[in-house]
């Protein structure tokens, strides 16, 4: 199973680099899978039934979800990292 990138050229727009292109690539999904597919898919591959993993998977979101509101980055191993962000404009006032 290979990424899928699209590499666009685009010009920067401000900064010290603004007026010249650079590429930027972006990855293409090819699909979407569910939460039940999901599930479905982890409980076919251990011994776990699909309500298990149901089970577990609600009590992860409850915990992480709880800690990212505290401010926690949390870490899920090779799953990958979660954490909080934001941006926004600036303002004059």
């Amino acid at each position: 199973m290979a990424l899928k990138v699209n590499v666009n050229k685009r010009k920067v727009i401000a900064g010290e680099n603004e007026g010249k292109e650079f590429f930027f690539g972006n990855v293409v999904t090819d699909g979407t899978m569910d939460f039940n597919e999901l599930c479905a898919t982890i409980s076919a591959s251990c011994t776990l039934t699909q309500a298990d993993v149901i089970g577990v998977l609600e009590a992860l979101r409850q915990v992480y979800r709880s800690h990212l509101l505290d401010g926690d980055t949390v870490h899920l191993g090779d799953v990958g990292t979660v954490r909080l962000t934001a941006s926004s404009r600036g303002g004059w006032t």
